[in-house]
């Protein structure tokens, strides 16, 4: 199953919420529609980071693609209740190496 990560920086909670509720948010919010491998909190250059990674079944790379989009749409709308989010990545797991997938903007 291909392994993805979502990986956001929290600048800021919102009035009323908890610490807790930035990663439990992102990992309820993911894990509705897929399974959640690991998360975990990091500080990187003083700024917190939170980290989800997920499994989407296997398919087409764009479907692929497309599922983990969806997922790192749920969680975003989910922290953003609770958190002011910075810099957002999707990770993609080939190989030994997690790899960034590229902004769909551009």
């Amino acid at each position: 199953m291909p392994s993805y990560r979502v990986q956001m920086e929290i600048l800021g909670l919102r009035p009323g919420h908890r610490p807790e509720a930035v990663l439990d948010g992102a990992v309820e919010a993911i894990g509705e529609n897929f399974h959640v491998d690991d998360r975990q909190i990091d500080v990187i250059a003083q700024t917190p980071r939170i980290t989800v990674r997920f499994t989407v079944p296997d398919s087409s790379d764009a479907e692929e693609v497309e599922l983990a989009r969806m997922a790192t749409a749920a969680a975003h709308e989910a922290v953003d209740r609770v958190a002011l989010i910075g810099r957002e990545w999707i990770l993609r797991r080939q190989g030994g190496r997690w790899l960034a997938l590229p902004d769909p903007a551009r």
